[in-house]
């Protein structure tokens, strides 16, 4: 899967020119190993005349870093995002600048920056807020060439940016044997009895109770063997319902825990006739894997004394709703219906990465420094199935466990 800064983002200006040249910048932050895999830069309505030039920095300071690679432009497309490709492996929590080198014109969003962070996937665009990387949209002008861009001025926005493919975690260590125990599920309605594979556990969610020891005591209904992960995950769904209910649809009357194993049933998401109750919010648990290295598994190893420096475990939020769909004489719905169901389910995606990202914060600023880490992967959309469609948000957690020495 594929990353980049920024998504539906487009200049505010797209068509400037200084009568100099210019190197524009992006400092962004991985949150995963991975390789950046091409430079990305939204150009200008007028063609440039001239070479432009991509490049991946590494920063060091607001004033310095080291380029890494560069590759030149190729009959680029003028107003839209083009994409020269560059093979550059990027460590998880490091800083590195996306450079674009333009002889003439460029593109700008003033004040982009300002106060606002920007994380879409495993990438995160720190804002422009004095406080370490300090400062972004970068930029120099009047340089002859490619160079790292030390410059910065009301946290613009020059739309420089990377496709980034995170490397892969999902599969599981060898040599880890976890149980779970959820104790008898029940059936959460009536119209699920016969499919034992969609039963899900009915769960009302509580607020996080955070004591700030490694090992918090598992809740209710859910016991992964793992410190604090049961805490952590009916923590941010109870935030999610929350956020949810801040919305103007509300949050959906159905909320549910699935089981490890199960996937979520998107074709059931309520009583699609009465619209107040509509929808169905879940957490499901994706894998739990111990890691020494956080994020990425520890494979291919056993530990027999002492637990894995960190206790990962990759978790999908999902939030569904009834949607229209053709009638029982083939007509589609209106474009009006189809509109305001899509406002919808674009609310409920906004609330719940929203959720997830400020109820981390708050449970994991309570713990001692350096016990947990979490970061927010890509949101999908998901449907139309059975007249139910929505989004999915992964994000993963961590727990150290055990202070392993060496």
């Amino acid at each position: 899967m594929t990353d980049t800064i920024f998504t539906v983002q487009t200049p505010g200006n797209p068509n400037e020119n200084d009568g100099v040249d210019i190197v524009m910048g992006t400092v962004f932050t991985p949150a995963v190993n991975g390789t950046v895999t091409g430079i990305r830069w939204y150009f200008p309505v007028t063609p440039i005349v001239g070479t432009v030039i991509g490049a991946l920095y590494t920063w060091t300071s607001d004033a310095s870093g080291a380029l890494l690679e560069q590759a030149n432009f190729v009959a680029p497309v003028a107003a839209t995002w083009n994409v020269v490709a560059i093979n550059q492996a990027v460590t998880a929590g490091n800083y590195y600048i996306a450079v674009v080198y333009s002889p003439n014109r460029y593109v700008v969003s003033g004040g982009f920056f300002n106060g606002t962070t920007i994380t879409n996937g495993a990438l995160t665009a720190p804002a422009d807020d004095n406080i370490i990387p300090r400062h972004n949209g970068k930029f120099a002008q009047n340089v002859g060439g490619l160079t790292f861009p030390g410059s910065f001025f009301n946290g613009n926005n020059f739309f420089a940016d990377v496709t980034f493919e995170p490397e892969s975690t999902d599969v599981a260590p060898t040599g880890i044997t976890l149980t779970t125990s959820l104790g008898a599920p029940a059936v959460a309605d009536s119209s699920m009895e016969s499919d034992p594979d969609s039963v899900t556990l009915p769960l009302t969610f509580g607020a996080p109770t955070v004591s700030g020891a490694t090992t918090p005591p598992a809740l209710v209904n859910i016991n992964l063997a793992v410190p604090g992960f049961a805490q952590i995950v009916t923590g941010v769904g109870a935030c999610i319902v929350d956020a949810l209910d801040q919305t103007p649809a509300g949050a959906p009357c159905r909320q549910c825990l699935l089981l490890p194993t199960q996937q979520v049933p998107w074709d059931n998401c309520g009583p699609c006739d009465d619209i107040s109750c509509s929808g169905q919010v879940a957490l499901a648990i994706r894998s739990v894997y111990g890691s020494d290295t956080f994020p990425q598994p520890a494979t291919g190893k056993t530990w027999a004394k002492c637990t894995p420096r960190w206790w990962v475990a990759r978790v999908v939020a999902s939030v569904t709703r009834c949607v229209p769909t053709i009638d029982e004489l083939g007509a589609p719905p209106s474009c009006a219906a189809e509109l305001a169901a899509a406002i919808i389910l674009e609310n409920d995606r906004a609330a719940v990465r929203q959720a997830i990202a400020c109820c981390l914060s708050q449970i994991y600023a309570e713990l001692p420094p350096r016990i947990g880490a979490w970061f927010i992967d890509a949101s999908n959309t998901v449907g139309e199935l059975g007249g139910c469609a929505g989004s999915e948000t992964e994000f993963v957690i961590g727990v150290q466990a055990c202070p392993c020495p060496g």
